[in-house]
């Protein structure tokens, strides 16, 4: 009995060993050899390798001087709903005609046609306090909750080919959303509750500043007392009734506010800043242009110095 399981465990480390051998041999005969044999080829033709990568550099700053995309970006805060509706919004917006967008965010004919791409985005926080900021330009925290969204901010990103046609973009999304009947309903809706709310907070305070209130403070003058140091101390209610009359009267203010500035859909919070340099400078693009040019120039050596026997294998078929 010993020995036959002896036997079947020799078996199964030899069917292993066969394994392992076949594997080794797939992996040495397709990709070993063709990376050694491209390797050698391209070192016996490295200098025209080299023209191919001189090729794509210059087709690079060809590119990028012919047809440079500016970018410019904008962030906005919103005065009612969530940063998700507008970003669902603008990024159906952009999916359509230069007809339809120019329409609708009033954009000058001059303007629209030097339009390249519209892309919205979310703004995330790094901590709870929402100390610092960052754009999430690639989608790199989308869904992720590493990273905590800003619910009543945005971007918006904007690609041009003539760095002169920024200016009208930023109000236009403005005067937009205020059009929007979806976005100025929940806008008229929020004002109504604001109103009601001041009102609310007007009729407190006027309760908390009656004669009611200046007999509570005459009473509690009673215990009043002078500390060690001189000082005045009073009873605990006072101090907490005090703060509570400064606490709505500072939330009334914001409420007063927000009817008088937030007047719009969305504020705007940082203004169109549109970057210097073409987002397509060669700077930027040249690697890939290079890696792609002399990719390329290996497929055609590749073709060329094998064209005989591509000949005769089409021939053959």
């Amino acid at each position: 009995m010993e020995q036959q399981d002896s036997t079947n465990k020799n078996k199964e480390e030899m069917d292993l060993i066969d394994v392992i051998k076949i594997v080794w041999h797939w992996f040495v005969l397709y990709i070993c050899k063709p990376f050694v044999y491209l390797f050698r080829f391209g070192l016996n033709r490295w200098w025209q390798l080299i023209i191919f990568g001189i090729l794509g550099f210059a087709a690079s700053y060809m590119y990028s001087e012919f047809r440079p995309i500016y970018q410019g970006f904008v962030v906005y805060q919103t005065n009612t709903g969530i940063s998700s509706d507008f970003i669902t919004e603008i990024d159906q917006l952009s999916k359509s005609s230069l007809d339809n967008i120019s329409t609708k965010l009033e954009i000058p004919e001059k303007s629209i046609v030097e339009l390249r791409s519209i892309a919205p985005h979310y703004v995330y926080s790094v901590d709870s306090l929402l100390t610092s900021h960052i754009i999430d330009y690639y989608d790199k925290y989308l869904n992720k909750n590493k990273k905590i969204v800003i619910n009543n901010r945005f971007c918006v990103e904007i690609r041009m080919y003539d760095k002169s046609c920024f200016d009208d973009w930023e109000s236009g999304f403005v005067n937009y959303f205020n059009k929007n009947k979806f976005f100025s309903d929940l806008k008229k809706k929020d004002i109504a509750n604001v109103k009601t709310r001041i009102g609310v907070l007007e009729e407190e305070i006027e309760k908390l500043d009656s004669l009611r209130q200046i007999e509570y403070f005459e009473n509690s003058r009673k215990n009043v007392s002078i500390t060690s140091v001189g000082t005045i101390s009073t009873s605990p209610e006072t101090k907490l009734l005090h703060n509570d009359i400064l606490s709505l009267k500072s939330e009334l203010q914001s409420n007063k506010n927000r009817l008088i500035y937030d007047t719009d859909v969305l504020s705007v919070v940082v203004p169109m800043q549109v970057n210097k340099l073409p987002y397509n400078t060669w700077l930027k693009t040249y690697k890939v242009f290079v890696f792609f040019g002399v990719f390329i120039g290996l497929v055609l050596l590749l073709l060329w110095d094998n064209r005989k026997k591509i000949y005769n294998f089409i021939v053959i078929k």
